[in-house]
């Protein structure tokens, strides 16, 4: 459905350009979680609204980062590496995303361009 989202072990939410545009390229959002669903929510806000979460860009790639490690200690919230979210979608001006539905995305390792000589 072209909505990227993915989290790490430090809480930073990452945005694919997809998602950034299906929620309005908004400057912050709001992060909700639903327990009983196991989800966790992204709503568009203003960046000086109270408990906004500023989204920043992750180089030029037009990714974006959210920074929700409060979220997760709040809600205990744990990952061992980076997971990315398989079932993600737009319910009316929120980015829900299933944490039941994860895969593990592996770091691709980097080549030493003088060690192909």
């Amino acid at each position: 459905n072209g909505l990227y989202l993915s989290i790490n072990k430090v809480g930073e939410l990452m945005l694919g350009r997809g998602s950034y545009e299906a929620l309005g390229r908004p400057e912050a959002a709001y992060l909700m979680y639903d327990p009983a669903n196991d989800s966790i929510g992204l709503k568009k806000t203003e960046p000086l609204m109270m408990n906004a979460f500023k989204l920043r860009a992750k180089g030029t790639s037009g990714n974006y980062v959210v920074r929700a490690k409060l979220l997760c200690r709040r809600h205990n919230l744990r990952f061992d590496g980076t997971v990315q979210f398989l079932e993600t979608s737009i319910e009316g001006d929120t980015l829900v995303a299933h944490l039941l539905k994860t895969r593990p995305i592996r770091k691709r390792k980097r080549i030493d361009p003088k060690s192909r000589r």
